[in-house]
Parts: structure tokens; sequence; C-alpha cells
């Protein structure tokens, strides 16, 4: 290789991973005060990626101190993301379920105000035998296909379309002691109360706006602040489902968690992004979440895209603490 090739692959290199690397660790510390840096930090995953084509290119033209920088930062940037990739000798989380236990499925699904493909949805929806679903983004069309699909499937329905995207649609194939919209909260909640022979179980469905701007940030976290201590306060076993426009990453995430005494049930089952602004895989962030309290998820999987710009969800539980759970 050329001596002024090798110094431009060089140049260029340390300049983008420094400027992205500079991107990254500034969103991570100043997400709490900063509207830009709260949307940037979701970003992280797409950071390392960019980082890593950096350092590669950088021990190409030999240049290791400044790779060796770029990798230290890199590592910082992982921090937040290490906990949900894979591990090969790990394995995935596994939950054994005894032969008195009921495993229940659940599935959140935003399926795109603007689409138009509910058949395909709905036929999905039928093969996946899901118990309990949480429709985002229902308006009235929503409302009037899915119920004539799905009326077969779900005998239990609470339906609260909207035209703003804000719209929320429930079914449920057993029947709940009590469902209602939580009028504490600015953005609408669904909440269900069941009483399963395994025990109780409240069940949350979510969709705040995404922070698009400073304000809407602001209304989001403080959303997000409300639900936690909302959560927190709740007994028996817990689910909070939903498009919560917000990264793992994030640490508004975070702290919903620990307020809410929740846990994240894609943690060490690899990054699974639900949406696609663009059709690649790098473009996809993780912000739909099932989050749980004495629930033991037992399989988590990604739909396919079916017209939305959103993945559907599907997770198998059951009622039991997860630290009771034998994991392998």
């Amino acid at each position: 290789m050329k001596p002024v090739v090798k110094d431009f692959i060089g140049a260029m290199a340390q300049g983008i991973g420094g400027t992205v690397l500079v991107i990254g660790i500034a969103s991570m510390f100043l997400a709490r005060q900063l509207w830009l840096a709260d949307l940037l930090v979701n970003f992280q995953v797409h950071f390392m990626a960019c980082l890593l084509v950096c350092l590669f290119l950088l021990v190409l033209v030999r240049r290791q101190l400044t790779a060796a920088a770029l990798l230290l930062g890199t590592l910082v940037l992982a921090l937040p993301v290490i906990p949900y990739l894979k591990v090969p000798f790990r394995g995935e989380p596994t939950v054994e379920v005894k032969d008195e236990e009921r495993v229940y499925r659940l599935m959140t699904y935003n399926v795109q105000q603007s689409n138009t493909r509910s058949q395909d949805i709905a036929d999905y929806i039928s093969t996946e035998s899901v118990d309990f679903l949480v429709i985002i983004e229902a308006d009235a069309f929503w409302e009037k296909e899915l119920e004539f699909e799905l009326k077969d499937h779900f005998p239990h329905r609470f339906t609260k379309p909207r035209e703003d995207k804000l719209g929320l649609l429930f079914y449920s194939k057993h029947p709940w002691e009590s469902i209602r919209l939580v009028s504490d909260f600015e953005f609408p909640t669904v909440e269900a109360t069941f009483a399963l022979p395994e025990g109780n179980m409240r069940l949350l469905g979510v969709h705040p706006y995404p922070p698009l701007t400073a304000g809407l940030a602001r209304d989001r976290n403080a959303f997000l602040a409300e639900f936690g201590d909302y959560a927190a306060g709740l007994s028996g076993s817990v689910l909070g489902v939903g498009d919560f426009n917000l990264t793992p990453w994030s640490p508004h995430f975070q702290d919903l968690l620990s307020r809410g005494d929740l846990r994240d049930s894609s943690l060490g089952r690899g990054i699974q992004n639900t949406w696609y602004k663009f059709p690649t895989l790098l473009c996809g962030l993780p912000i739909d979440h099932v989050l749980t309290r004495e629930i033991a998820v037992r399989h988590r999987h990604i739909g396919p895209p079916i017209g939305s710009d959103h993945r559907a969800i599907t997770v198998d539980f059951l009622l039991r603490s997860a630290n009771q759970s034998p994991h392998q």
C-alpha cells in the first residue's frame, strides 16, 4: 500500500472514529441533561459498529496507538450493551417447566397506524396462538379490522382507538377481573388485572410519544418515571409492555427498571431490534419492550416485517419469580 494511501486511510479512520467516540461517550453521560444526547444514546450499537470499522482500518495501516485508544473507548460504549448479548459459553436464559405449570404467551405489536395490511397481521397473530395481545397505534380502521378477524380467537376485548397514534387494543383469551385506562398518566395506559390459577397478574400496555423534540422527550421521560413508580406499587406478577420509544442503552430506561423493580425480558437474548425506519439490520432499534416482575420468561422472539415499521414481540412466560427459575 502506498504511503499516501495509508496516510489518507489512517487520517480518515482516526477522524471519523474520534468524532463518533466523542459523540457516543458524551451521549452516555449527558442523556439525562440534554435532549440531543438523550436521542443519540439510543444509537450506541451503531456507534460501536462504526468504531469497529475504523479500528480495522487503523490496524491495517499500522496505527496501533490510535487503534488502542479507540478500542478502549469502544469498550466504554459497550458497557450498557454487554448484558444483552448472547455469550456462546453461557447460552440463552432458559426456564424449566414443571408438570403442573402453565406457559402463557403474550404479544405486543405496534402495527403502524398508516399500515393497510390488517389481514396479513391478523393471520400472523392467529398462527402465534397468543393468550394476551396488546396492539399499539390502533385507530378506528384497526379496531374494525381486527375485531372482525380475531373475535373468534379472543373472547375478551378492550379497545381504545385514537387518531393520534396513541390508540390501544387489548385482547385476551382469559377473563380479567378488571380493566381500565389509568387516568393519572398523560399517555394512554391500559391496566388489566387477572386472577390466574397460578396467582394474580397485572398487565400494563403503554405507548408514549417518541423524543423527536426536547418537549416530547421531557414528556416521555416524565411518563416513564411515573410509570415506574406506579408499577412499583403493584402487587403480584407484573408485565409492562408496548412501544416505549427508547432503547435499553438509555439511562432513562435503566431508571424505569430501577424505579419499577422491573426486569427486561431481552437480557441475555441478543439485540432484538423491533423498529426499522429503513429495511436494514443496522438501522434497527429495540424500542418495544416486555418488562416483568415475578415472571419467568421461557422464550422471546421477534416477528417478521408485515407492513409496519415495527416488529411484534412474542414472549412465553410463567407466573414465577425469575430468581426462582432454574436457568441454564
